[in-house]
């Protein structure tokens, strides 16, 4: 028996009409209108190696072609064989060499089913069988029982006719490649396109293929049998298709953003193969030279990973920015040793060259000369041979998507063991001899097809940050300061990330904190770099940092000088109103320039007055200006509030008898007021307070005794600039108390989106409530508790609110006793008024009283509040980390011993001048004139 070598090939076919759910329709003697169903269909073979007659003893053929039309609307196919007539001699075969030539199968594929996968991909599950039953050793030989037409490398190609607009061109590799459809491909090949030609011209001339049977262990191969099996009957492994196999199926995923309707392709099935018996009575008893049977080139060849190398993979523009492809090899002939053995090749079948090209982003071919693996090996799928190779944007891509092609090429030189010009044969007439239809095999390769993507070239993004200080203010010891990165941008997308070094060195970014927003204290003096690093959502992600100097002091004491106003006689005390009525919340403009007040005066006629300084306090316009125009009753109580446009409002209570009239008025310059506007006639109201949205939007909120004789805390509305009013709503029982005893004492803030905020005593249950409405009062949230308290607090002013512009900061001063003295505290909350928490301001020895609160646009707080020790004084304290410490009181009244103090009101400007205004006895004992002081 002569040695023989397996030919190279690659080809593959399609088969078989069905429908999904596995329910197939018989093939179709006729092909569609585009494709040629010539019965002389004209076969080639690749032959790769011949006897000394110069017959082909291997080489690679065609097992059928198929043409495939699939529904993507009903996902219904039809797949029709190209040729369908039958050798008359096919009995007479004497090896596939003939049958490949002469009579390509129409049966031995079938299509199990059609589906979209998760990734919405078309995915087809073929299957393919040998065409000829496995031998009978028991019977003799003949033309049917053979055990000599094992065929190996089985390949399934897809040949789709492309658009040239999608054609991609590698030059200098001299292929062209449509776009990846195949996502799943085992490698591409060029083997059939001349054959495939005639029937569906293509564009391209290298198609995607799917290895069947790849089985890429040893199997049962035993050099010491002769037939190369060890089991010639049952053989396995090494990529061999035996005779009488069953189907093997494999999916072909199919990318449908590169398909278009009707989708149709051309389905090959092809194999390698040897002439192993040379006459009828060794057909039982055949010679594999395995691995000499098996395809030349590579069997497999894909990219299993592109890493983009730092910092970035390819961006458009940027002729420097790069990428490596792994590449992955499996190759049953890789290493293999050269010899006559049965176990071994005719020539060296290893990798000469691996080049990539890459149209568009690399220029010309990147090439591995006779390259070195990384690591792997050539027959194990789990662990591939490795291969690196980098590819570099010279050509300045820009931003997309791009295809290139990778291909690896055999040592196996074509043409070195012939005598005779030509390596494949043709088919040609049947009086002709098959060696009449030679061509040339240039060489054997397999390639395999790739994308990358381009990327925008991305901006960075730009770190910008602020802080809640004044300008030109250093921040002290302790004091919590908010950091805010909302100024920080990003071109061209988002950031994703704000990361904070409060002690940056310039060098190592630290991270103390992440966040849009954040609040940090240094617990030491001294000077601090302050770093933003912001990180954006691009490919490559991009950062930029910001950076800040602060110098962090020691907290300074602050000093009060005090003036006395000139408003005489300002309220004289009396039994029933023991601590007096405060001034009605003095306002302060943002820099401290105009500064207003409103008060009670006891003179005859008693009336409400309103007073100005436009010199930062030094000098106050006298007269003072007269509010209201009727004086039949006694005033209550007073409220002033500037709005956005600086108008001054001010509303009062003015009791006749058990009636009170609610009095509104505004002073749109100076202090003239327009004449008075009722905003309600009401039973015993007191303790009147309002506050102001723009110019328009007001909210007035007193007690009064109700139907039941209880009393309600309530607020009217004016949407109008005070013009006209709402009927009052029960802010009480609008947020969820009962019906019952409430305390007379209730006080509001509006924020900077025109949400009230109110705060309450209940008297039956024992707790300040906090409630906020969203709608100009129309209805209020549920409350929430703010704090219970103790003691009898059952008065004037015992409550106070400040609120931030974003509503989300709520601070309520209040009192409550403790072992029988009256201490200040304060409830905050962070969360919008979700929850509270209460710290202790002062704990005193005697009675505190009447807290006034006000809240600067820095976060600070500020508490002044009436201290009942000794000679009734007036104190100050501030928290600049959010209620959490209160720094020790300072005395704001200068008196010395022996003057009494009553009702202090406080604003801060945004300069941080604070601005206190007190009643006070100093100069006729029980007559209380009114007095500003300034810290």
């Amino acid at each position: 028996m002569n040695h023989r070598t397996l030919i190279y090939a690659s080809l593959l076919g399609i088969a078989l009409l069905l429908f999904i759910g596995c329910s197939a329709s018989n093939p179709v003697d006729t092909a569609p209108e585009n494709i040629s169903n010539d019965s002389e269909f004209n076969s080639s073979i690749l032959v790769s190696d011949r006897d000394i007659n110069r017959n082909p003893t291997e080489g690679t053929g065609l097992l059928g072609v198929f043409h495939a039309r699939i529904d993507l609307d009903s996902l219904s196919g039809e797949f029709a064989p190209i040729r369908t007539s039958a050798s008359e001699d096919v009995l007479e075969i004497v090896d596939i060499t003939n049958f490949l030539l002469l009579t390509p199968c129409f049966d031995c594929i079938n299509l199990k089913s059609i589906a979209f996968n998760s990734d919405g991909n078309l995915v087809l599950e073929i299957g393919i069988k040998h065409p000829f039953r496995a031998p009978d050793l028991l019977y003799p030989p003949t033309a049917k029982n053979r055990a000599d037409l094992h065929v190996f490398n089985i390949e399934g190609t897809i040949i789709l006719e492309s658009n040239p607009a999608d054609i991609i061109t590698c030059s200098n590799m001299g292929a062209t490649v449509g776009p990846i459809v195949l996502v799943n491909a085992d490698g591409y090949s060029p083997y059939l396109d001349s054959v495939i030609e005639p029937i569906m011209p293509t564009a391209a001339n290298v198609h995607p293929y799917i290895l069947h049977f790849d089985n890429f262990t040893k199997g049962n191969f035993w050099r010491s049998n002769e037939c190369g099996f060890a089991d010639i009957v049952n053989p396995v492994g090494n990529l061999v298709m035996k005779q009488g196999s069953d189907w093997d199926y494999k999916e072909y995923e199919f990318n449908l953003n590169n398909l278009t309707e009707p989708f149709e392709f051309i389905y090959a099935v092809g194999c390698t193969y040897g002439i192993s018996a040379e006459n009828r009575d060794v057909r039982l008893t055949p010679e594999y030279r395995i691995p000499q049977f098996n395809k030349k080139a590579a069997a497999k060849v894909y990219v299993s990973e592109i890493i983009e190398e730092p910092p970035h993979g390819f961006v458009a523009g940027d002729t420097l920015s790069s990428e490596t492809l792994v590449i992955h090899v499996l190759d049953m002939n890789y290493g293999v040793a050269v010899g006559d053995g049965i176990d071994e090749m005719r020539f060296a079948s290893n990798i000469v060259d691996i080049e990539v090209e890459l149209p568009g982003v690399a220029s010309g071919l990147v090439t591995l000369s006779n390259p070195t693996p990384t690591g792997g090996s050539a027959k194990n799928p789990l662990d591939p041979l490795s291969f690196e190779v980098t590819l570099t944007n010279d050509l300045g891509a820009y931003e997309g998507i791009y295809s290139g092609l990778i291909k690896v090429t055999d040592s196996y030189p074509p043409a070195v063991n012939v005598d005779i010009p030509g390596d494949g044969i043709s088919r040609v007439g049947p009086a002709n001899s098959p060696l009449d239809g030679l061509f040339d095999i240039t060489e054997f390769a397999t390639y395999a097809g790739f994308t990358v993507d381009v990327i925008h070239a991305n901006e960075a993004p730009v770190a910008c940050f602020v802080t809640n200080l004044p300008s030109g203010f250093d921040p002290y010891e302790n004091q919590t300061i908010t950091f805010d990165a909302t100024c920080s941008t990003d071109s061209d997308g988002l950031i994703v990330n704000y990361e904070w070094d409060f002690d940056y060195d310039g060098m190592t970014f630290n991270i103390d904190d992440s966040g849009l927003i954040v609040e940090h204290a240094y617990g030491i003096a001294g000077d601090y770099t302050v770093a933003l690093r912001v990180t954006d959502d691009g490919i490559p992600v991009e950062t930029n940092i910001d950076t800040q100097n602060l110098t962090v002091i020691v907290e300074p004491t602050i000093e009060f000088s005090v003036n006395e106003v000139l408003i005489n006689d300002v309220y004289v005390d009396d039994a029933i109103y023991s601590y007096g009525i405060p001034v009605g919340l003095h306002y302060v403009d943002s820099h401290g320039d105009s500064i207003y007040a409103a008060a009670i005066s006891n003179e005859t006629p008693s009336n409400i007055l309103c007073i100005r300084s436009e010199d930062n306090g030094t000098t106050w316009i006298t007269p003072p200006g007269q509010v209201n125009s009727l004086s039949t009753g006694s005033f209550e109580s007073v409220s002033l509030k500037l709005t956005d446009s600086g108008y001054a409002d001010i509303t009062w209570i003015m009791l006749d008898g058990f009636y009170s009239d609610i009095y509104f008025s505004r002073a749109t310059s100076g202090y003239t007021f327009s004449s008075e506007n009722t905003i309600e006639t009401a039973m015993l109201a007191s303790m009147v307070s309002h506050s102001v949205y723009d110019d328009n939007i007001i909210f007035t909120t007193y007690s009064k005794l109700g139907s039941a004789f209880d009393f309600d805390v309530v607020v009217a509305t004016s949407t109008d600039g005070g013009a006209n009013w709402s009927v009052p709503a029960n802010i009480a029982e609008a947020a969820g108390s009962p019906a019952g005893l409430h305390e007379i004492t209730v006080t509001t803030e509006t924020d900077g989106s025109g949400i009230l905020h109110a705060v309450y005593i209940d008297d039956a249950s024992g707790e300040i409530r906090y409630a906020k409405s969203e709608n100009q009062g129309a209805s209020f949230s549920n409350y929430v508790s703010v704090a219970s308290i103790n003691g009898y607090i059952r008065g004037y002013y015992s409550l106070s609110i400040d609120v931030s512009a974003d509503g989300e900061d709520i601070y309520v001063a209040y009192k409550s006793e403790d072992a029988g003295v009256m201490n200040i505290y304060c409830a905050s909350s962070n969360n919008g008024g979700a929850s509270f928490t209460s710290t202790l301001v002062y704990d005193a020895t005697g009675n505190c009283d009447k807290p006034c609160l006000v809240l600067d646009k820095y976060g600070w707080v500020y508490i002044v509040y009436l201290d009942n020790q000794n000679d009734r004084d007036v104190r100050m304290t501030k928290s600049i980390d959010k209620n959490a410490t209160w720094d020790a009181s300072l005395l704001v009244n200068n008196d010395g011993a022996g003057a009494a103090q009553r009702a202090p009101s406080i604003t801060v400007d945004d300069e941080l001048r604070i601005h206190v205004f007190f009643k006070d006895d100093r100069a006729v004992p029980d007559t209380f004139d009114l007095y500003y002081a300034q810290g």
